[in-house]
């Protein structure tokens, strides 16, 4: 069980990186989220290994951000032995995901319905393989950039997480966050940029169309990519 007293190093930042909105549900999002999420959230604590939750030593993998779960579902399809963490706070995506998991009889996905942050206080040192943050909220006004999710203090905490070698993949259409995170991983003591520094890799050939990638590509936006290392 997720630690009801959150760790000192999470409460240090008290501005969320997110606004709760979650709307109205669908009944078929309620459902799944009433009937499912018992069966697939996933429980675990610092003493507890992702081999107790899945079952299996297969890497796991990371989606910040998962939405109505487009990618990691399509993940979970192709790399069966691989196991998958959907982190999403907002309802409405998590009630997606959890039906199409149920009609897919996917068995390597789990949900975590809450921060980030107050997810990577709760798992293991040295435990994801890939950590995914496709298209978080930009927060492009400069009064509002202090919500940025990437900063320094998190990609301490995430690459405390990864794997020797692990990867942390990000992907951004607004190029003034795309340009911090580079500043930031160039500075870091916690990770090194895979490709070199200042510099943006390619789109990953197996990554599925995100519906935020889709609009940027409809708006013809150009798109940064960003591969760092532990």
């Amino acid at each position: 069980m997720i630690s009801p007293s959150p760790p000192k190093e999470i409460r240090r930042r008290t501005v969320r990186s997110f606004v709760q909105r979650d709307g109205r549900l669908t009944k078929a999002q309620k459902n799944a989220i009433e009937k499912l999420l018992p069966i697939y959230r996933l429980e675990i604590t610092k003493s507890r290994s992702f081999f107790d939750a899945f079952k299996n030593l297969g890497p796991v993998i990371l989606e910040v951000g998962s939405g109505d779960g487009t990618t990691i579902l399509e993940m979970a399809r192709k790399y069966p032995l691989r196991n998958f963490i959907a982190c999403e706070v907002y309802k409405s995506g998590i009630g997606k995901t959890l039906a199409s998991i149920d009609v897919q009889g996917l068995t390597n996905i789990q949900i975590a319905n809450l921060d980030v942050l107050e997810l990577l206080e709760n798992i293991p040192p040295h435990s994801l393989e890939l950590a995914m943050i496709f298209f978080p909220d930009p927060w492009p006004k400069a009064r509002h950039a202090k919500r940025r999710l990437v900063n320094d203090s998190f990609l301490g905490l995430i690459m405390k997480r990864m794997r020797k070698n692990g990867r942390v993949l990000i992907a951004t259409d607004e190029g003034g966050y795309a340009d911090q995170i580079l500043d930031i991983a160039d500075k870091s003591k916690y990770c090194r940029n895979l490709i070199g520094r200042r510099l943006y890799s390619s789109r990953p050939s197996w990554r599925p169309i995100t519906n935020f990638e889709g609009r940027a590509r409809k708006l013809q936006n150009q798109i940064w990519e960003i591969a760092l290392c532990s």
